[in-house]
């Protein structure tokens, strides 16, 4: 009985110790892989994020001491009370994007640079040293 060409290269190339292909098994799976590939890449296209372009700082305006202009509005907002609770600053500092004990650190270490002393002390209700806030905002 003849055999098709693609069974007969094969049974030769097993008696020579070779490998054959089937060329069109290939073919078809190659075309699936494509068809997989282009249906993945549609579900799993990831749309890139377009980058938020920061707004330029402007050095100098509208900050305090040195002070980023978030923790600067920060120091505005506190220096307008003598008393402060700390679930008040807490709010504060989160509606600015900062998180409360190391804005108010980051803001008494600007007061220390400036005048030697925190501008708030205290940890429930926060204390405002006046002589500190005057110097700051000056």
């Amino acid at each position: 009985p003849a055999q098709p060409q693609p069974l007969k290269e094969a049974a030769d190339a097993k008696k020579k110790g070779g490998v054959v292909l089937d060329m069109r098994s290939v073919q078809a799976k190659l075309t699936e892989t494509a068809a997989v590939s282009s249906l993945l890449g549609s579900i799993f296209a990831e749309e890139e994020p377009a980058s938020p372009t920061p707004a330029p700082l402007v050095e100098g305006a509208g900050q305090i001491a040195g002070l980023d202009s978030a923790h600067s509005a920060m120091l505005r907002a506190l220096v307008t009370r003598a008393e402060w609770l700390r679930s008040e600053v807490e709010q504060l500092a989160s509606g600015l994007g900062l998180l409360t004990d190391g804005a108010l650190d980051v803001i008494n270490d600007a007061a220390f640079e400036v005048c030697g002393e925190p501008v708030l002390e205290g940890d429930e209700t926060l204390q405002l040293n006046d002589k500190a806030a005057q110097e700051m905002v000056a």
